[in-house]
Formats: C-alpha cells, sequence, structure tokens
C-alpha cells in the first residue's frame, strides 16, 4: 500500500479498470484480498529489487500468484524469524471513517498479535504520544529533525535518505549520540562510505551482494606526482 493506487503492484487494472486510480484506503478488504499482487514482481520487465537474478520458473509460478498479505500476516512471519518491522504508515484520504484513528488501529493489530513490542521500529509521528504510552516497547525512530526537536521527542535513531544526510552533515547527530539508519544503499562504495562514517544501519534492495562485504572497499584516484 505505499503508492497512491493500486495499479503498480496488482492486476486492479484488468479487474476493475474504472477504479484502478483510485487511493487504496476506500477499498475494503473483501476486496483487496481478490488482487493479484506477484506477477508484477515475477513478469514486469522492470526489476523490483536492485540487481535482482531471474527467477527460477517455480518461483515465478509461486510469487506470480501472491495476494496482498495482512499486517497481521507480516507480523507473525517477523515474531516467528525475530525479525524487525519497519514500515511507512500512510494516512487514509480525507474523510475516510479512519482519518483521525489509524494510528490508533494499527497499534491496537500490532498488539493484539503478540508480537514482541521491540522488534517493531516506529517511524509515523502522528500520534505518537497516544503510541508510547499504549506500546512503550516500540522503537521510536524521527526524520532529519533538529537536535532540538529529537530530544525533545526522546527520539534517538533516525531514519533519512542518503543523499540528505551527507549534504547536511552528519556531525552534530553523531555528537549527540543519535542512531542512524540511511536509505537506499545499494551499491557496494556507497555502503563502504556508511560503514567509516559508522552509520548504524542501512536499507538496502542489494542485501544478497551487500551482505558478503566484510570489510570497507577504498579507492585509490591514481595522479602523477608534481
Amino acid at each position: 500500500m505505499h503508492d497512491l493506487n493500486l495499479r503498480r503492484t496488482t492486476n486492479i487494472k484488468e479487474v476493475l479498470p474504472n477504479a484502478s486510480l483510485r487511493h487504496p484506503s476506500l477499498f475494503d478488504w473483501d476486496f483487496l484480498s481478490t488482487l493479484n499482487a506477484g506477477k508484477w514482481f515475477s513478469h514486469s520487465r522492470i526489476k523490483p529489487f536492485y540487481h535482482m537474478k531471474p527467477l527460477s520458473e517455480a518461483d515465478k509460478e509461486k510469487a506470480g500468484n501472491q495476494k496482498i498479505p495482512k499486517l497481521t500476516d507480516l507480523l507473525e512471519l517477523a515474531q516467528k524469524e525475530k525479525k524487525l518491522v519497519i514500515f511507512d504508515l500512510n494516512s487514509p484520504v480525507p474523510k475516510h471513517p479512519a482519518r483521525k484513528e489509524f494510528v490508533r488501529l494499527v497499534v491496537n493489530v500490532i498488539l493484539a498479535s503478540g508480537i514482541e513490542q521491540h522488534l517493531i521500529v516506529w517511524l509515523p509521528g502522528f500520534d505518537r504520544k497516544y503510541v508510547r504510552s499504549t506500546a512503550p516497547g516500540f522503537q521510536h525512530v524521527g526524520r532529519l529533525f533538529t537536535i532540538e526537536r529529537l530530544t525533545k521527542e526522546n527520539i534517538s535513531r533516525i531514519n533519512v535518505d542518503y543523499k540528505r544526510l551527507f549534504y547536511n552533515g552528519l556531525r552534530e547527530y553523531k555528537a549527540a549520540n543519535i542512531n542512524i539508519n540511511i536509505y537506499i544503499v545499494n551499491e557496494p562504495w556507497l555502503f563502504s562510505l556508511a560503514w567509516c562514517s559508522r552509520i548504524q544501519s542501512v536499507t538496502t534492495d542489494n542485501i544478497q551482494v551487500l551482505n558478503q562485504i566484510n570489510h570497507p572497499y577504498f579507492f585509490m584516484v591514481e595522479r602523477e606526482p608534481k
């Protein structure tokens, strides 16, 4: 549900073409659960992930038949594998019945799933006070806010676009002991830069390559002595 409509990642243009540009929040789950959410991944000319290798025929068939998962499905998998869950939470459209309480609804679903709270990396800033009081174990993450704001909101980790971070400078965040996650880091040289800058973590679509790097890469430009 990351896009403003369902055209890129589902077959809604085939099923309901006249409504294919509608916001996802305007459809109920009974309809959403019928959509195919895998063909774009397995049959698209544009690779969903950076340097994605071709899928086997068996994987194509498996991926091509996937439906939209429920949040509870993701939470159950994360709890089983002891993996962190981090996601953007887009608000419903104006006048949607859940417009003002969507954060609380999501928090209630998370708590009801039984997942350990420390596995939830919470990004949304809307209604954060409620989230802190209801789910004190969530790991709260901010954006590229000022140190003053991060301190006031008791946030010690930020999630930022690497281009903005390195442009603005990271010295003040490091000095304030702010942990940093940057995105999207796909190239080994950029991963090496983050490593040497003592960035705590990165988000990547190229895990199969970055996972093999056990030391930073250094490249020297050859120059003739003067």
